[in-house]
Formats: structure tokens, C-alpha cells, sequence
């Protein structure tokens, strides 16, 4: 994953006013922080014609303001969550493979999980800085849910720059980066099986059955899937069956199964 790459996309999920590309607001706003380090005592009128700018933008950044896309990225910057290389990475990865087997992000961008799975959310928000809380839904039968307790929506918009759905989005689809990241890929795949992997009483195999889910996302997650078990997988028109053989052979696998 281009950690650049992850920033613009993560920038696009805002909607600045005025049809502003948030891209170029953010690399306007950049602009800027250099002109006033070196211009400290420029007006906004000055600033303003220096910069090509309105001027009441440039009373309000002079004044302490900035976009909320600033805002949210130095959030995302000072809590590593733009990097693609260190095990922030890897933890942002499970939370995504947390999304797209038991969680949803919803349209004001918070991110959450069920807390009944079999996927320690808990303890990944702890470890990104998020701190977590538990959510008691108003429908007993459905179970509590886990949120971060800072910065949801910061997290929910870095998440879906990652490749997590959103939702209401029906065509639910993986990021290529699973496919060539190793790690990265390895951790979806523990995570997602983890939450998602049914083992029949007195089996030892385990499947994936999820009728919503399209082809397209049933052949990729087949070949995510393979890339990091020992043996073979099948691929069924509803999902995927990981065979005995395959689980004894692959040590995280097995242990699924005990």
C-alpha cells in the first residue's frame, strides 16, 4: 500500500464547501502554514493575493482555523494511521477484516464491531490509541458493539480509505494491497476466519458461507485465503470450505479448530 496514496484517499472522503477539491485544500492550507512561518506579521489581505486565496479563507486560518480534512488527517499523522510499513499497519488491517466480517461503518463514518466475535477489537483500538467503548444496543438479541472512544470518525474515514466497506454499500470488495502485502494479507485472513469461519460440531473443517456477498468478493477472498494456508482451498457459489487436511496443516488454522 502507497502510504501517499492512503492519504489522498483518505482526503477524499471529505466534502469541503463550495465543491473545494480536498486534495488541493489540503495542499492549499500547506501552502500556507510555510507562507505565514515566514510572513508572520502578513495580513489577510496580503495573504490572501499571495496565496490566490479568498480573504475570509485567509482570516480564518490566520485566525486558527483549518479544514476539517487538516484536521483529520494530523489526527490520522499523529496516531500512525497512515503508515504502511510498522505494525499500526498491521492492526488498521484486522480492523478492516473486523468491518467486513463483524462491523459496519455508518454514514456519519463511525466504525463498529460486534463484540461477541471472535476478534479482539479491544484490545486493536487499545493499541492504536483509540481507547474503546462498549455499545448496548436497544435489541437484546442483538449483541453489544464496540466503538473507538476517540476519534471514531478520524478512524471510520482511514479505514475506508483502506478498503473497508461503509455502509449500505452492496458490493463489498477487497483492497489489491491484501494480495500483495504479505502481512498485511496474512493478518485479513486470520482475522476474517476468526470471525467468520464456522466449524460444524465434529468436523474439522471450516467454512465461510455469506449468500450477500457477491462472486467477485468470494474469488477474491478464495485467493486471499490461499495465499497464506497450507493445502487446498474450495471456492462454492456461496463461499468457502477450508478442508481437514488443509486445517491440520496450518498451525493458526488448527488452533481455530480446538
Amino acid at each position: 500500500m502507497n502510504q501517499n496514496a492512503l492519504y489522498d484517499t483518505f482526503a477524499c472522503t471529505y466534502s469541503p464547501p463550495n465543491g473545494l477539491d480536498p486534495i488541493e485544500l489540503c495542499e492549499e492550507y500547506e501552502q500556507f502554514v510555510t507562507y505565514r512561518a515566514d510572513n508572520p506579521n502578513a495580513g489577510r489581505y496580503k495573504t490572501a493575493n499571495e496565496l490566490d486565496i479568498p480573504k475570509v479563507r485567509a482570516r480564518s486560518w490566520i485566525d486558527g482555523g483549518k479544514p476539517d480534512v487538516v484536521r483529520g488527517a494530523e489526527i490520522g499523522e499523529n496516531h500512525g494511521w497512515f503508515r504502511t510499513t510498522v505494525n499500526t499497519h498491521i492492526v488498521c488491517t484486522r480492523l478492516v477484516a473486523g468491518i467486513f466480517a463483524a462491523g459496519s461503518i455508518n454514514q456519519n463514518w463511525t466504525p463498529r464491531w460486534s463484540a461477541t466475535d471472535d476478534v479482539d477489537i479491544k484490545s486493536h483500538l487499545q493499541t492504536i490509541s483509540t481507547g474503546v467503548d462498549r455499545i448496548t444496543r436497544a435489541n437484546p438479541q442483538q449483541g453489544d458493539e464496540l466503538e473507538p472512544a476517540s476519534y471514531p470518525r478520524v478512524l471510520g474515514r482511514v479505514l475506508v480509505a483502506r478498503g473497508a466497506p461503509r455502509e449500505h454499500v452492496s458490493n463489498y470488495e477487497l483492497s489489491s494491497y491484501l494480495l500483495s502485502d504479505p502481512e498485511a494479507g496474512c493478518a485479513f485472513v486470520e482475522t476474517y476466519i476468526a470471525a467468520r469461519g464456522v466449524i460444524p460440531d465434529g468436523r474439522k473443517h471450516i467454512q465461510i458461507l455469506e449468500q450477500q456477498r457477491s462472486e467477485e468478493f468470494h474469488n477474491d477472498l478464495h485467493t486471499l485465503i490461499v495465499q497464506h494456508v497450507n493445502g487446498d482451498v474450495s471456492l462454492g457459489k456461496h463461499g468457502v470450505r477450508i478442508p481437514p487436511e488443509t486445517v491440520e496443516q496450518t498451525a493458526w488454522l488448527d488452533e481455530l479448530t480446538q
